[in-house]
């Protein structure tokens, strides 16, 4: 699955027909018991961001992008969290403000748990993410 994020960038158009199958089958491997499977799943998902937005089933695919990477900031692992909040600033940073709008309160409270429970090099990464939101 690595690869998919790797090519994210320079092949996204001849990968984009397959992005209906795939992406709703990584988002069913947010639940792998593997943090490295998870963590990878966070940052390769940031990465099509601009499709998932494209897509007129924003519940499918936008809700429940966010949905994922919220919960995998409350993982029991740190570098699952360290990369679901890398992937949320990303996502904040890249898209419209008028879309991301909607997410602020559900954003805020997740980072407010985030907050209580991380530990030096994740909160560090969680305050970059906190100033990205403002």
């Amino acid at each position: 699955i690595y690869g998919l994020g790797c090519i994210s960038r320079g092949c996204s158009k001849p990968i984009e027909p397959y992005l209906p199958t795939l992406i709703p089958f990584l988002f069913s491997m947010f639940s792998d018991n593997s943090p490295l499977i998870r963590s990878i799943l966070c940052w390769i998902l940031s990465r099509y961001t601009s499709w998932i937005f494209k897509q007129e089933d924003k519940a499918f695919y936008f809700n429940r992008l966010i949905q994922q990477l919220l919960e995998k900031t409350q993982d029991n692992n740190k570098r699952v969290q360290k990369y679901a909040v890398t992937a949320i600033a990303s996502i904040v940073e890249n898209c419209q403000q008028k879309k991301i709008l909607p997410y602020m309160d559900a954003i805020s409270s997740y980072f407010n748990l985030a907050l209580q429970n991380y530990h030096q090099r994740n909160l560090v990464v969680l305050y970059e993410a906190i100033n990205t939101l403002s």
